[in-house]
């Protein structure tokens, strides 16, 4: 988690940077400005800086979606997809113990 932790600190008083997790190991990192390129260059400066931390520890990171801005009905939707993949795994098959 302090590789995270890392990540958290680029982020300023007036845009910090909160990160979700998603379902293990899949994580979100967000953040909110007026000034769409700024946001988006502190973002990459996180994730850069998490990365940086994860694999000098021998690990590996892969950014599945690079950051990018987008207006508030696409953040609703983002969420309801991340609730929905948080419920997907919670349902995983197997998960649940059996009924004898």
């Amino acid at each position: 988690m302090r590789r995270f932790l890392r990540g958290l600190r680029v982020g300023r008083e007036n845009t910090p940077i909160k990160i979700k997790v998603i379902a293990l190991p899949i994580y979100v990192l967000s953040t909110m400005t007026l000034e769409k390129d700024a946001g988006i260059a502190l973002l990459n400066k996180s994730i850069e800086t998490i990365e940086n931390s994860i694999v000098s520890k021998g690990g590996k990171m892969d950014v599945k979606l690079p950051p990018k801005a987008v207006s508030l009905k696409e953040d609703i939707e983002l969420q309801a997809i991340m609730d929905q993949l948080a419920l997907e795994n919670d349902e995983i098959d197997g998960d649940a113990p059996e009924d004898d």
